[in-house]
């Protein structure tokens, strides 16, 4: 997968850009999304592990940029709010997958040929992916806040810090979770090479 960069501008520049959008120039808007949209892009993809989703959030990101612009404050860094914004929408969104999926499992009870069908097609996609695939897959079973920080640091590379300063999660709780994630990830590689 290709390794996205995090864009660098000069100060001064994004200072300008973002000043011109203050005013309403739809123009500098467009550069300012154009900057970031690979970026960001590849944070909501990588959390939320499909295309349209992250499309749709990335999407919506940058309407509540151009809504909230007023209320960005130049003393900090753009992109790390650029990127709290992304966050937090991949977070709610996967909240609600994660309660959608609660509801429609109360509702819909799996018979017992139904549990032979998902175990037969479980089998069949692990042995067809690699490692890389299988703890994407395993992440997925994550609680929302655990998936959330284990993309962030293993899946996308952010610091500690910066997922803490992205997310408004404490240093502390970003630690712990991600601890949790990677503990369930390795028992659950275990379990499937046994």
């Amino acid at each position: 997968m290709e390794n996205y960069k995090r864009f660098s501008q000069s100060d001064n520049s994004l200072h300008m850009i973002i000043t011109r959008c203050r005013s309403g120039d739809s123009s500098a808007f467009r550069e300012l999304m154009e900057m970031n949209y690979r970026y960001t892009y590849a944070i909501a993809f990588r959390i939320l592990r499909s295309k349209t989703e992250a499309k749709d959030i990335v999407q919506e990101s940058f309407i509540r940029v151009w809504k909230n612009i007023s209320s960005y404050q130049p003393e900090k860094k753009f992109t790390t709010w650029l990127y709290r914004i992304v966050v937090n929408l991949c977070y709610d969104k996967l909240k609600a997958d994660s309660r959608r999926r609660k509801h429609v499992a109360t509702f819909n009870q799996l018979r017992d040929e139904d549990l032979i069908s998902v175990q037969q097609s479980a089998e069949r996609d692990i042995e067809m992916k690699d490692m890389g695939e299988k703890i994407i897959s395993i992440a997925k079973t994550l609680p929302p806040k655990q998936r959330l920080v284990f993309s962030l640091r293993d899946l996308q590379d952010f610091s500690l810090e910066e997922i803490s300063q992205t997310t408004g999660i404490s240093l502390n709780s970003v630690k712990a979770n991600l601890s949790y994630a990677r503990q369930y990830i390795r028992r659950k590689i275990e379990e499937l090479e046994q």
